[in-house]
């Protein structure tokens, strides 16, 4: 199944180390005056939900990467392969064929999101107790829910979409690139804004709702 195909890529273990790393080095960070990828600690606790949520949404926009990999390979391949023609041929329906494609994918690539925890609780246990706050799973899972699966969606939606459409990981590369360049610039525009409800409505990732 695509799943199996997913998880068994070399491409899903680096993807995973490096969001572990990640979240153990965000864990240990301590000075209140050091910022990563636009966060940083307060006065909270270093596993205070929001700073966990904090992370877990910026993480799922760095996805897109991982998305493009694994989310658009996946039907991609087969056009470039030039073996699309046999799977149409079969009995299976293009909209299985489809389903069956992007649901995989997509299992695969919240299972990524699993190195978040791992990799952040290992951190903490590096770092002062006092700065530690007690562990409550629903600090991950509520963002995970709210956040981590909704942008997923929605992004692998999008890739999915234009690697189908395109029948070119190449097109789906650049569109990844020039995403992730454009959302940059909005960022920086919302973050200028004075009007903090129209701020936190343009961010269709709900990462400016939770700064």
């Amino acid at each position: 199944t695509e799943f199996k195909k997913n998880i068994k890529s070399p491409a899903f273990y680096i993807f995973f180390i490096i969001f572990f790393l990640i979240s153990i080095i965000f864990a240990m960070i301590t000075d209140p005056t050091t910022f990563m990828m636009g966060i940083s600690h307060g006065k909270e606790f270093q596993n205070a939900p929001i700073i966990i949520a904090q992370l877990l949404a910026r993480l799922s926009v760095l996805g897109v990467l991982f998305s493009i990999v694994i989310i658009g390979r996946a039907v991609a391949k087969d056009f470039e392969a030039n073996i699309h023609e046999f799977i149409f041929t079969s009995p299976v329906k293009k909209s299985e064929y489809l389903f069956g494609r992007f649901s995989g994918s997509i299992l695969a690539n919240l299972l990524l999101f699993l190195a978040i925890p791992f990799g952040y609780e290992i951190g903490l246990l590096f770092i002062d107790p006092i700065n530690v706050g007690s562990f409550h799973a629903e600090t991950y899972l509520r963002p995970f829910f709210i956040n981590v699966i909704p942008n997923l969606l929605l992004i692998g939606a999008v890739f999915f979409a234009l690697a189908t459409l395109t029948r070119k990981l190449t097109a789906t590369y650049l569109a990844g690139i020039g995403f992730l360049a454009v959302y940059s610039m909005v960022g920086v525009m919302l973050h200028r804004m004075d009007n903090e409800v129209a701020k936190i409505l343009l961010d269709p990732f709900g990462i400016t709702s939770l700064t």
